[in-house]
């Protein structure tokens, strides 16, 4: 289960890295970040995924970046931004089959979740977390394809677990947490509006109450 184990470390890593981004974001009082903020911590999920790929072949890197890329699409509106980082991070490790495949994938990505962007923030939340799942599980079920007309794996069951299972279960985990960090900042959000409003109406009661009674 040698890619399982590359894949739940690698996913480990990436929850330590969605911790200490909402603990910060916690900290600033601000839970929505802007585009270049998100780019940038996504960015570095996608450096960390690449530092730990499970490579069968020196020409292959098996790893999680489908999960920051899709997370930031959907969530963030960056598709295009993120697909192209992947492409331009994986160039520098030569350009080989492995590098074309990743265009082949990461490239109609990037324009399909930018495409995707508008329609998914109109969704409910159960619903968005389902596409989410939905999306990374088709991909996820690509991938094993290609790997398996180009560099097979020994170990069949060890590579369709980790494509099949720990992608979307990370997505989950992540637009999950996404889901409830959003629904927690409105709820703050409209309980400082209604402060604002009664303290406004108390403040309009007392002015026409000195007015009547001068």
């Amino acid at each position: 289960m040698e890619i399982t184990k590359h894949f739940f470390f690698n996913l480990s890593l990436l929850i330590v890295i969605l911790f200490i981004v909402l603990v910060w974001a916690e900290k600033s009082s601000k839970f929505r970040f802007s585009k270049g903020c998100s780019f940038i911590w996504l960015l570095f999920m996608i450096w960390i995924c690449f530092q730990f790929s499970y490579q069968p072949s020196p020409h292959y890197f098996f790893d999680l970046r489908l999960i920051p890329v899709i997370i930031g699409g959907l969530y963030a509106g960056i598709g295009p931004a993120l697909a192209g980082s992947v492409i331009l991070m994986r160039s520098f490790y030569g350009v080989e089959p492995g590098f074309y495949s990743n265009i082949l994938l990461y490239l109609p990505l990037g324009i399909i979740l930018w495409r995707l962007y508008p329609w998914f923030w109109k969704q409910v939340p159960r619903k968005r977390i389902r596409l989410s799942i939905i999306i990374t599980l088709i991909l996820s079920v690509l991938t094993v394809v290609v790997m398996e007309l180009s560099v097979p794996p020994q170990n069949r069951f060890d590579a369709w677990f980790a494509y099949l299972v720990i992608p979307p279960l990370g997505v989950f985990m992540i637009s999950y947490v996404f889901e409830f960090a959003k629904r927690n900042l409105d709820i703050r959000e409209n309980l400082v509006r209604a402060e604002k409003l009664e303290a406004v109406e108390q403040m309009g009661a007392a002015i026409s109450h000195e007015i009547r009674n001068p």
